[in-house]
């Protein structure tokens, strides 16, 4: 009867140590991982995260563009001079 009890221990104990250890990570796989998400990082500060202004929509049409016609006037060679519409209704935009 002992013998049962103590292997239940032995194995509970070595499951207890095993999850508390961290495991071991492939260098090569973690290089990896790590050029992949700088690359990122880099792509969007570059491409997709550059901030040109803040603008409020007014209820309606909303033109945006470089045109100084436009209600909403973005700086030169960020967008064409009439990029299209924003449309506000309620809480709701559509370009």
């Amino acid at each position: 009867m002992r013998q049962p009890l103590a292997l239940a221990v032995v194995i509970l104990t070595s499951a207890a140590a095993l999850a508390q250890r961290p495991l071991a990570v492939d260098p090569a796989y973690e290089a990896s991982f790590d050029k992949w998400k700088a690359d990122l990082v880099e792509d969007l500060k570059q491409n997709w995260l550059p901030l040109a202004g803040l603008f409020w929509l007014k209820a309606g049409d909303n033109t945006f563009g470089t045109d100084n016609a436009n209600s909403i006037v973005l700086p030169q060679g960020s967008a064409p001079a009439r990029g299209g519409v924003f449309t506000l209704e309620g809480k709701d935009v559509n370009v």
